[in-house]
C-alpha cells in the first residue's frame, strides 16, 4: 500500500500571502502647496507606490490658485488639498469647472498630518477608482465616512 503524499505546510504566493500587496494605481495625484511637504502624506503615497506630483516641483510658494490650477487639469491629475475654500471661492470654482479638475479635499481643515494620512490611506484605492470613473469637474470630500462628492 502506497503512502499518501504529504502537503507542504508552506503557504503559496496566492491570496494568503503575507507579503505587502501592491496595487496598480492609474492616477497621478497632485499635492497642492498645503500638502506637498507633509511628511505623513508623502509616506502614505510612497509606501503604497501611488504616483504623485508635488506643487513645489512646478511652482514657488505663494503661487495663486488660478495660476497653478490649469496644470493638473491639463494633465488629468486629481488634486489633493486641505483647502476647503477652493470649492467655495467663485474664482477658484470657475477655474475648477474651466479646467475640468478632479479635486479631493479633506473635510476638515483642522486635521493634523497623521489624521490626514490615515484618511488618505483608507481611501486611496477608492480615490483612484473614483478619479478614473467620474467625469470632471468634481469636488470630493474625504472624511471618516469615506468619500462624498459634488458635481460642479
Amino acid at each position: 500500500m502506497a503512502e499518501a503524499s504529504k502537503k507542504s505546510g508552506k503557504r503559496s504566493g496566492g491570496k494568503g500571502s503575507t507579503e505587502k500587496q501592491r496595487h496598480n494605481y492609474h492616477s497621478i495625484l497632485y499635492l497642492d502647496e498645503n500638502l506637498c511637504d507633509c511628511v505623513q502624506i508623502l509616506a502614505v503615497l510612497t509606501d503604497a507606490a501611488f504616483p504623485f506630483k508635488r506643487h513645489s516641483e512646478f511652482f514657488p510658494r505663494g503661487t495663486l490658485d488660478e495660476i497653478w490650477l490649469p496644470l493638473p487639469g491639463r494633465n488629468g491629475w486629481p488634486v489633493l488639498t486641505k483647502d476647503k475654500a477652493l470649492r467655495y471661492t467663485p474664482l477658484e470654482k470657475t477655474k475648477i469647472v474651466e479646467h475640468l479638475l478632479k479635486i479631493f479635499a479633506f473635510s476638515s481643515g483642522n486635521l493634523n498630518g497623521a489624521d490626514m494620512a490615515d484618511l488618505l490611506k483608507t481611501n486611496l484605492r477608492r480615490m483612484d477608482r473614483f478619479a478614473r470613473k467620474q467625469t470632471p469637474p468634481f469636488v470630493a470630500s474625504i472624511s471618516k465616512n469615506g468619500l462624498s462628492f459634488r458635481k460642479l
